[in-house]
């Protein structure tokens, strides 16, 4: 099968072809889990305030990894072990020339995916990738370096996780940079119109059987209403829609839990306390977060406001009382709402990282860019404004 040029939001693809100046690698024909669409929102709001062509393969790049993996075991030859293994899909070349390649990766075991398209380096000036997850550890990393091989093809590196830059950057002999997630603020902003938070506590994902229970028994015992998966390993045929049902979940809830990464994999994780994308989607949506923030700079760089995650043990069998104690104090509650909000617009859209993507390859930011970032401020503003206007009222 060959890859697929997919049409430019809003955008003929002959217009399309003619202004790319990215071109954009994207997994969402062999990746359907719900946690992929947080990917695809990225690569989608780059077709909308950049010029991208979107390249899209139809079968997962597992078979070559693992054709790569036995090969290198056997021969020790990473070259060798790169003519061995075919490509995973038809290979098809580039007929264009662009100023930038980016793609996105989940983590390393999806780097053979780039088998898929034959001439991608020589036709783009740079190329820059942005790597979901990586744990420098004998499993993840130490163990699999030879997997990094394609990484050297690459101009800068990112990584949401800082804690195997070093590492990375170390065998591609490339910049491994830190980079964090980031969110689509204006899907998750709950301003102007507020809808209700009518769900007392969404919990999504890794969550702690003690804390669960507790959350149980507090649902079935009072007024308290708790949303939480029922359900493992998800998946969407429909991404985008998958993100605007969530963003209108967070903001209709009060509290939501955010802990750091893997925070019940402390073999994994071994000490790395990473910031999770939780935070970064509670937060633009207004949500009261509790639970456990990572004990870094990183994080209080990124969430430098007062109250940005309310600290709460994994395993908290009285969670009912830290809901009670900040209950109790509305206008706290409000500020902290606010905060989350106004801080997640100035700081954590999209935009703003790939405007750093962007200066890295030496590339300008596009009108679009601009008017989108001149816009998050101005609903930072209006919201400031109105709520300091109603503390007056009061």
């Amino acid at each position: 099968m060959s890859l697929v040029v997919e049409d430019r939001l809003a955008c003929a693809e002959t217009e399309t072809k003619q202004l790319a100046r990215v071109c954009l690698l994207s997994a969402r024909k062999t990746r359907d889990r719900v946690t992929d669409a947080a990917i695809y929102e990225i690569e989608d709001l780059i077709r909308e305030f950049d010029h991208a062509d979107l390249l899209t393969y139809e079968r997962s790049p597992d078979l070559s990894r693992q054709v790569y993996t036995t090969a290198y075991q056997i021969t020790r030859s990473r070259r060798l072990s790169n003519w061995i293994t075919p490509g995973f899909n038809a290979v098809q070349e580039l007929e264009h020339h662009y100023d930038l390649f980016f793609v996105v990766f989940r983590n390393i075991f999806e780097l053979q995916a780039l088998k898929s398209l034959k001439n991608w380096r020589s036709r783009c000036k740079k190329a820059i990738c942005y790597i979901m997850e990586s744990w420098n550890n004998d499993e993840w990393l130490q163990n699999r370096l030879y997997l990094l091989e394609p990484l050297k093809q690459f101009d800068v590196i990112y990584l949401v996780t800082n804690n195997s830059t070093n590492e990375i950057a170390n065998y591609t002999q490339r910049p491994s940079v830190y980079l964090p997630f980031g969110v689509d603020t204006l899907r998750f902003c709950p301003f102007p119109s507020f809808p209700e938070r009518g769900i007392d506590l969404a919990s999504l994902g890794r969550r702690s059987s003690i804390t669960h229970t507790a959350l149980l028994n507090l649902s079935q015992s009072t007024d308290f209403f708790y949303y939480y998966d029922t359900a493992a390993n998800l998946r969407t045929m429909k991404p985008q829609e998958h993100r605007i049902m969530y963003a209108n979940l967070l903001k209709r809830s009060r509290y939501f839990i955010a802990n750091y990464s893997c925070v019940d994999e402390p073999a994994k994780v071994k000490g790395n306390q990473e910031i999770g994308y939780r935070f970064f989607e509670g937060a633009a949506a207004g949500t009261v977060m509790i639970g456990c923030p990572p004990a870094s700079e990183l994080f209080r760089q990124s969430f430098d406001w007062d109250d940005a995650v309310i600290p709460m043990p994994f395993d908290a069998p009285e969670i009912g009382q830290v809901i009670a104690d900040l209950d109790a104090q509305p206008e706290r509650l409000d500020r902290i709402r606010l905060n989350n909000v106004v801080g997640s617009l100035q700081k954590h859209d999209w935009v703003y990282r790939w405007e750093k993507i962007l200066a890295t390859a030496g590339l300008s930011p596009t009108a679009e860019m601009q008017q989108r970032e001149a816009y998050l401020h101005q609903l930072s503003d209006r919201m400031t404004h109105q709520a300091n206007a109603s503390e007056c009222d009061h």
